[in-house]
This record gives structure tokens, sequence and C-alpha cells, in this order.
């Protein structure tokens, strides 16, 4: 009888074991980006993109941090004139777009961890997004959107009234995002 009740309590301590570290599929609400966020690597043309889009991309690349109590997205910003010659320029930033709030941890991403939205500026004659027209950001503020995935959209300024590629941070006149729209995330939790 003794070997039985050290059996069952051997059993019972695995499964106490076993449930403490189990994780669950949970939907998680990522937190926007506001800018500006102004890209200043320039690598190829002159710094005006003369009314040839540019095509401009977003992409984000989730991973998790800090102990799975943080989600960091890697940002990424491409600005590529479509024609003249080829003026671009790209941008890269680290942001936290997710923190535990109950101190429990995130151990895997469901969800695809890189997503991207892209189109052409509004002066580019591309019809992917709506604009708001040129107003204090120097040229439209072009919205770049999609339905699906967890990157559900940007608002950025691509073609501006003049020189569109920076030297500095200062955003006014500039190719620049303003806001990264997120959505809705799928990861494994610690329960």
């Amino acid at each position: 009888m003794l070997k039985t009740i050290y059996t069952v309590l051997l059993a019972t301590a695995a499964l106490a074991t076993l449930s403490a570290g189990a994780s669950a599929v949970e939907t998680i609400d990522l937190k926007n980006i506001k800018g500006p966020l102004v890209p200043t690597d320039h690598y190829r043309g002159d710094r005006e993109f003369g009314g040839n889009g540019p095509y401009m991309a977003v992409e984000s690349q989730l991973a998790i941090s800090h102990g799975g109590k943080s989600i960091i997205a890697y940002i990424t910003f491409d600005a590529k004139e479509g024609g003249g010659d080829h003026s671009s320029v790209r941008g890269n930033w680290t942001k936290v777009i997710w923190r535990s709030r109950d101190g429990r941890r995130v151990t895997r991403i469901v969800s695809n961890e890189r997503d991207r939205v892209a189109g052409y500026s509004q002066d580019g004659g591309g019809f992917s997004m709506r604009a708001s027209g040129a107003s204090r950001y120097g040229g439209p503020l072009n919205h770049l959107t999609k339905e699906y995935g967890y990157l559900r959209g940007a608002k950025v300024v691509g073609d501006t009234d003049g020189d569109d590629i920076s030297t500095d941070n200062d955003p006014r006149g500039d190719t620049a995002i303003y806001l990264i729209e997120f959505g809705e995330l799928q990861v494994e939790m610690d329960r």
C-alpha cells in the first residue's frame, strides 16, 4: 500500500510540474509606433524623388526579448525612386511593441514573425494608398494598408516639396514614417 501511495504522489508531482510549465496560445494586442522615424541611409542617386514615386516599404521582424516579458520589432523602411536616377534611402529602428503586464512570459510567436506593407507615394501616381494631401508634413501623408497580418498599416511621407532624403533626424520636408499600425498577434504564453 505504501508503494501505491508513493507512486500516486510521484504521478501527482509530475503532473503539477508539467502543468506549471505548460503554454497556452493567446492573442495579444501590439502597441503602435508613433514617429517620426526619418531614414537617413542614402544609398543611390541624388536626394530628390522628383515626382517619381517613391515606392515605399515598411517591414517588421518580431523577436521575443527580456526573457519573454516583451516583444520587439525590428523596423526597416525603404523608399526608392521609380525613375530619374533611382534615388534611394533606408532606415532601421528597434522598438518595443508589447510588454507583459502580469509577469507572464511569451515562449513562442505563433503568427508570422515578419510582415510588410508597401506602395507608391501619391505623387508617384500609385493607387495602393490613401493620401491626405500636402500639409504640415511638407508632402502628402500616404496611408499604406492591408487586410491581414499583424502589421496593419503605416502613415508615411514620400515625395515632398523639396529634397526628400534627409541628412538628419528632422522630418520637416523629408521622407519619414509618422505612424506604424499593429493589430493582434498569436503567441504562446506561460500559464
